[in-house]
């Protein structure tokens, strides 16, 4: 079950306090007619981001499913893969339910964040095991979106293995998602 998740097409845009109002209408008063004429509209601005998102989503999607496909293939154990940005917003998931899509995504920029505070290095990768259950982060940077990061969970498989393949996945959606020239 993979699941890309949509940008939001209804993007908070802001909103004025009634002071800024006044201060506007205050300008507005004694503005030269040929001056300039107020605040812009910023509807196309905010189209101009939706449709960015929107080609951004369908890039990922088009990265997405084939490093997924090949991390199952080569490590038969996978229970959950997950794209997210370094702040932990999630964008694409393989192998989690819905309703726990955000606290996991949440979960790995909270563990980025604390592995960065940590190391004096660039973050390399992060191998967390629990019992027989091994996940491994590694970042996804240099996207045309900003840093990224990926998490694959699998389990009763060797670590070395999962850090080997959660690498070279990394590797290979940093260049298929690097920012265009």
């Amino acid at each position: 079950m993979t699941e890309l998740i949509s940008p939001s097409r209804a993007a908070w845009v802001g909103r004025v306090s009634q002071h800024r109002r006044d201060q506007i209408a205050a300008r507005m008063a004694h503005s030269d007619p040929d001056g300039p004429t107020g605040p812009v509209r910023s509807e196309r601005l905010a189209l101009d981001l939706a449709q960015v998102r929107v080609a951004w989503a369908s890039r990922v999607q088009e990265s997405w499913l084939p490093v997924v496909k090949t991390l199952c293939r080569e490590l038969d154990a996978i229970t959950s893969v997950v794209l997210c940005t370094s702040a932990g917003a999630a964008v694409a998931t393989y192998g989690l339910a819905s309703a726990d899509v955000a606290r996991i995504s949440n979960l790995t920029g909270v563990l980025v964040g604390a592995a960065s505070a940590l190391s004096e290095s660039d973050l390399e990768v992060v191998h967390l095991a629990a019992g027989r259950t091994h996940t491994v982060v590694a970042p996804v940077e240099g996207t045309e979106m900003g840093p990224h990061v990926l998490a694959v969970t699998a389990e009763g498989t060797n670590a070395a293995a999962v850090v080997g393949l959660t690498r070279g996945a990394a590797l290979e959606l940093r260049e298929l998602l690097a920012a265009q020239p």
